[in-house]
């Protein structure tokens, strides 16, 4: 709905997908909501906020060294072996005790069955996210105007592994959890001016200078049972061996200035400026700034001339750019 004042839409969306392998899909629902409202003739506020629900019991494993990939296993699998005789997971009367295998017998595996994988050697994962922005505009002078904005994206993730016994790689079964968090925030403002188009006949300008300041926290929580006692039982105190468990903590900061020009003349010579300072805490204190420009002209020629019969649009152009970047954080020393 909408009216001269104020604008709002509510939306509600139900993605579910199914996996081309078996037993694999992701089902998400997500939540929105976006509004604005001019307070007074010069100020606006706008407002944008998503909630995002996303599960999956099991989502396919990739990689070419992981034992679980099933177009590896296929690579891998002897031609002479029935895929129709693998969709039995475990030997004859052995079942959670030793799988099905191509290659191999009860004490080791050559490959994994791909039907055991993709229903006994589960990835799960369940996330919560938020995220959105708070914007407010000032309108100070004809062409003239300042931007606040602050934005937040803030999710919680919990992940599960587990391997049945007679897995290859973990013959002997495997779970781990993981908690995972992350929040990032970001504060930015944003004062722009651009030469309205009768003040300057056949010349055009604009002038834009802010800056941002970023904050990232992220946290991870894991727990992992390197062996089952109980075959088919997942849970961290079903271990035969001692729990390995860990944590870890890593905070990030960026603060930025940056400016950026245009002009334009005859609507046919252009040249963008622009240049922008960080200051970040993942490198050392007295080495923590860096600054890139960038500068980019080019000429529309067509535009220039009266008479192009035998042409209808020419352009050159060049630009030149330094780019700057800092690293994660803690990397800096061994």
């Amino acid at each position: 709905n909408s009216n001269d004042k104020l604008n709002y839409r509510l939306t509600y969306t139900n993605n579910q997908q199914k996996g081309i392998v078996p037993n694999t899909g992701l089902a998400k629902n997500t939540i929105g909501l976006s509004a604005g409202y001019q307070i007074i003739p010069q100020l606006r506020a706008d407002v944008t906020m998503n909630y995002v629900h996303t599960n999956s019991d099991n989502r396919a494993s990739t990689g070419a060294k992981n034992a679980d990939n099933i177009m590896a296993i296929f690579l891998k699998m002897p031609r002479n072996v029935s895929l129709n005789s693998l969709q039995q997971q475990w030997r004859d009367g052995k079942e959670n005790v030793a799988q099905n295998t191509p290659i191999g017998d009860e004490t080791s595996t050559g490959i994994n069955n791909p039907y055991f994988v993709v229903y006994n050697n589960l990835n799960g994962n369940t996330r919560d996210r938020v995220y959105g922005n708070l914007r407010l505009k000032y309108d100070i002078l004809k062409g003239l105007s300042l931007q606040i904005r602050s934005g937040l994206d803030v999710y919680s993730d919990k992940r599960t592994m587990r391997h049945a016994v007679t897995s290859q790689s973990f013959f002997n079964g495997y779970y781990q959890e993981d908690d995972v968090s992350f929040m990032e925030i970001n504060n930015d403002f944003l004062l722009s001016y651009r030469l309205p188009d009768e003040a300057v006949r056949n010349f055009g300008f604009s002038i834009s200078a802010g800056g941002n300041m970023m904050n990232q926290i992220s946290k991870r929580l894991g727990a992992i049972a390197p062996e089952l006692t109980i075959p088919g039982v997942y849970n961290l105190t079903n271990n035969a061996k001692p729990i390995l468990a860990g944590n870890s903590l890593t905070q990030k900061k960026v603060n930025s200035l940056y400016v950026t020009a245009q002009f334009s003349y005859l609507n046919g010579l252009f040249l963008d400026l622009t240049g922008r300072n960080d200051w970040s805490s993942a490198l050392p204190k007295k080495n923590n700034s860096y600054f890139y420009p960038s500068v980019s002209g080019s000429l529309i020629f067509s535009n220039l001339f009266e008479h192009k019969e035998w042409f209808t649009f020419g352009k050159l152009r060049a630009s030149w750019a330094k780019v700057g970047g800092d690293t994660s954080p803690y990397q800096l020393q061994l």
